[in-house]
């Protein structure tokens, strides 16, 4: 390793800048900057920054430990089979924000493992995976509310403000070291003494307490903007089918009901989901539908499967994979890249614009649409491509795709448990409605309108998670001006 180094000093892979070692491919640690860890993430320069950071601080700055009362109070709810407890586990805390997400109400004889119990104005701090980004400050009274063990639950004192404490705790100052003092591979996990010593910085509870509330309105800001963008697109299913003047109705599953012999013979299908009543109901609103009903084998003109490619390069050609499909559009913002030139792949597969990408496994049954900017990516083999014939409005095609009676048809097709999918030969018997092209044009621009409004709302709610970032930076380096109040 040693030669290794100076090696790399010789070539000038590393650089001495300023008494430091700099280098592109990694980083260096003096032998007396090493503490009580060998592990390399312990010592990744983005903890080193926010560390030097809170160092300079002007506050004072405090352990977290003394700052909280860890609470240590376990209940086993199997012992209470039939109260009713609220339960709070990892899924139920959104990320940085720490909203609560669908909590739960459950009995205990449901709950199969002791839970950590927590009492208002509490923190619930994750302890695994902590850099999903999971804290949340308990605002109400709540009888009975019991957490996941994964949870720290933290008891605030009188020297802090809880909701500052909590800002903090889930701020990027936070994040950049516990992030890289995890331990384990599976489960990685901070330990309980890692929390404790957590430092940090306290201006005057007046300011704490300023911050608190600048916070809290600029949550609930962003909570209303995400409301509303998700309605936006939630709602664009059942804008589409009252166009089309169609009531789907209430979808029931029934568990048991009779099939004519006729019908196993004519669907040449076996499982009891491919001939639930109410699939035969929504197939009936297809037929008396004032509008065409043409298959996907009718409207395209060629239908082909992507490329399967599982080795990613820092710089390369965008690789689309099923989780960047949205319904009616392509987010490339997570995507990989890969070494394939479009030039260099089959002809059929290569994308053009106004090409539908329909995802055919995992979440299959999602379509958007291929835009110019688009045309050099290069789809996965989980992805089906779909080339429409002249004269057809691929962007209608793929509304009606992502509508619930379009999901309807795609579900009932699905084959396979553990990995549903849909096969070309399903794919194509799916139906369409296609009404008059005005009608088409009107609902593929409202659902643009619906969309980019959607896109900007989550922007704007983004950025108020930046502004709450900066507003504890700008108290932590003595500030005290605060932006938005």
């Amino acid at each position: 390793m040693l030669t290794a180094c100076l090696l790399c000093l010789r070539n000038g892979d590393i650089l001495e800048v300023d008494n430091n070692f700099k280098t592109s491919f990694g980083f260096v640690v003096r032998r007396d900057e090493l503490e009580h860890r060998l592990d390399p993430q312990y010592y990744h320069p983005e903890r080193r920054k926010a560390l030097k950071i809170l160092f300079d601080s002007k506050y004072p700055k405090a352990h977290l430990e003394d700052l909280v009362t860890l609470r240590k109070e376990k209940i086993d709810p199997q012992q209470f089979p039939n109260k009713e407890f609220v339960y709070i586990s990892l899924a139920n805390i959104a990320p940085h924000t720490g909203e609560i997400i669908g909590e739960t109400r459950v009995k205990g004889e449901d709950i199969l493992s002791s839970s950590n119990v927590f009492r208002n104005r509490d923190i619930l701090f994750s302890r695994l995976r902590p850099y999903l980004n999971k804290v949340h400050l308990v605002q109400r009274q709540i009888e009975n509310g019991i957490c996941s063990t994964e949870f720290i639950v933290l008891s605030p004192k009188r020297n802090v403000n809880g909701a500052y404490l909590r800002a903090f705790l889930s701020s990027p100052f936070v994040l950049n070291q516990t992030k890289h003092m995890m331990t384990g591979y599976t489960l990685p996990r901070l330990s309980p003494a890692d929390v404790k010593g957590i430092e940090v910085p306290l201006p005057p509870l007046k300011i704490q307490e300023r911050l608190a509330k600048v916070v809290e309105k600029q949550y609930i800001d962003r909570r209303m903007k995400m409301k509303e963008a998700n309605e936006l697109l939630n709602g664009i299913s059942k804008y589409v089918l009252e166009k089309l003047e169609i009531d789907v109705g209430p979808v029931v599953s029934e568990n048991s009901f009779v099939v004519k012999f006729k019908d196993l013979q004519e669907g040449k299908r076996y499982d009891p989901h491919y001939y639930q009543p109410s699939v035969a109901r929504i197939l009936g609103i297809l037929r008396t539908s004032k509008w065409d009903a043409i298959t996907i084998g009718e409207l395209a003109a060629q239908i082909v499967n992507g490329l399967d490619c599982r080795r990613y390069v820092e710089k390369g050609n965008p690789y689309i994979r099923v989780e960047n499909v949205r319904e009616n559009e392509i987010d490339l913002e997570e995507v990989k890249l890969v070494e394939l030139s479009p030039a260099k792949i089959p002809f059929s597969i290569r994308l053009k614009e106004g090409d539908i990408l329909f995802t055919r496994k995992g979440s299959y049954g999602i379509c958007a649409v291929v835009t110019k900017e688009l045309e050099n990516c290069i789809i996965s083999s989980e992805i089906i491509k779909i080339t429409l014939k002249a004269g057809f409005n691929s962007y209608y095609v793929a509304a009606f795709m992502n509508s619930e009676l379009g999901k309807m048809q795609t579900r009932r097709i699905a084959v396979g448990a553990i990995m549903p999918g849909i096969s070309h030969g399903a794919l194509e018997a799916i139906r369409v409605l296609i009404p008059a092209d005005e009608l088409q044009t009107e609902i593929v621009r409202e659902i643009k309108k619906r969309i980019a409004l959607a896109r900007r709302l989550e922007r704007e709610a983004e950025r108020l998670e930046q502004v709450v970032d900066e507003n504890i930076e700008m108290i932590i380096l003595g500030k005290q001006q605060i932006r938005g109040r």
